[in-house]
């Protein structure tokens, strides 16, 4: 997933400068470049946002991932019973006693907004975009005012 996100987010980026470049290329007033650039960024944003809050469906990645936990004790109980594998006992011994158990830990959206970590984590990974997002965007006209490029 995160090689996924890795070339996702590069290509968007190699899309934007190429979508700059043509603005920059065909429209002359730099206040209408800035508005049009900025328009679309916000709008494919938006809709992108969208698709993924609607698209993405996280209970079925859930029972995916409680199955393929179960597959793999499983496994592991198997080879432990040929003496194959010595690793610590595998409690879980049925797909039902697995969903129930993941069920326990499976939180909804309300639980985690109650969590004081959820706050710390948000605001820390807020500041390090907005970190990250401002020199990204300084970079440019620091080159272009300070060195002369």
């Amino acid at each position: 997933m995160v090689s996924d996100r890795n070339g996702f987010r590069y290509t968007a980026n190699f899309g934007l400068l190429v979508l700059a470049l043509i603005i920059f290329a065909t429209i002359k007033d730099k206040h209408w470049q800035f508005r049009i650039l900025t328009l679309f960024i916000v709008i494919v944003g938006v809709l992108v946002n969208i698709y993924f809050i609607i698209g993405i469906r996280e209970p079925k990645l859930a029972k995916l991932a409680c199955d393929l936990e179960f597959k793999y004790k499983e496994r592991a109980r198997m080879r432990k019973s040929k003496g194959m594998d010595h690793s610590q006992d595998m409690t879980i011994t049925n797909p039902a006693e697995a969903k129930k158990s993941m069920a326990v830990m499976i939180k909804s959206w309300t639980g985690w907004v109650k969590e004081g970590n959820f706050y710390v984590h948000g605001i820390v990974y807020m500041l390090v975009r907005i970190a990250v997002n401002v020199s990204m965007s300084v970079l440019p006209f620091y080159l272009i005012t300070v060195t002369g490029f």
